[in-house]
């Protein structure tokens, strides 16, 4: 039984432990996710060309590519800048965390994994992006109705368009604090 009330959404699992990989794919297929599989950063920067995916689950500590580098990459290109991330690594300290957030990963998760908190994060992450997607569809159809629509009504809509914008913007949950 599928743990996600919607459609599923892709995930990338870009890992090159052989039992996590089976691991992270069994996790996200029982939650109702399409998964795919990168074993390294280069695979994973490839995979991210070819398919468009709702969330890359990424390990730090992998060949050719580490984790870091592969965000570095996807922040500076415009076409996956706004992919969500998800560190799910074996380094446990406060420069690795440091370092993952201030290249925008979404959240952290250290190795070994609690399995309960792992579900909820990868849910609230996947549940963020699957709103801020129906609110830039909406966003369209109200920019698309203001360009039809007299010049007072098209104010109307482009200050809705505005006041969605924004507060999809602000929407974004605070970064993973340690108490």
């Amino acid at each position: 039984m599928a743990l996600w009330p919607g459609p599923a959404l892709k995930v990338l699992l870009a890992e090159d432990n052989a039992i996590n990989q089976q691991f992270g794919v069994a996790l996200l297929k029982k939650m109702g996710h399409q998964v795919s599989l990168a074993e390294n950063g280069k695979d994973a920067l490839a995979a991210l060309k070819l398919t468009a995916v709702d969330l890359v689950l990424m390990d730090i500590q992998m060949p050719e590519m580490d984790g870091f580098q592969v965000c570095r990459l996807l922040r500076s290109e415009g076409t996956s800048a706004d992919i969500p991330v998800i560190f799910v690594t074996a380094v446990d300290s406060l420069e690795g965390e440091t370092e993952g957030l201030e290249l925008n990963a979404v959240d952290y998760i250290t190795k070994p994994i609690n399995l309960k908190l792992a579900k909820l994060r990868i849910r609230n992450q996947l549940e963020l992006r699957r709103q801020r997607d129906i609110v830039e569809e909406q966003n369209t159809q109200l920019g698309k109705a203001a360009e039809s629509a007299p010049m007072a009504d098209a104010r109307a809509l482009m200050l809705r368009v505005r006041a969605l914008t924004y507060s999809s913007d602000t929407a974004r949950p605070p970064r993973t604090t340690r108490w």
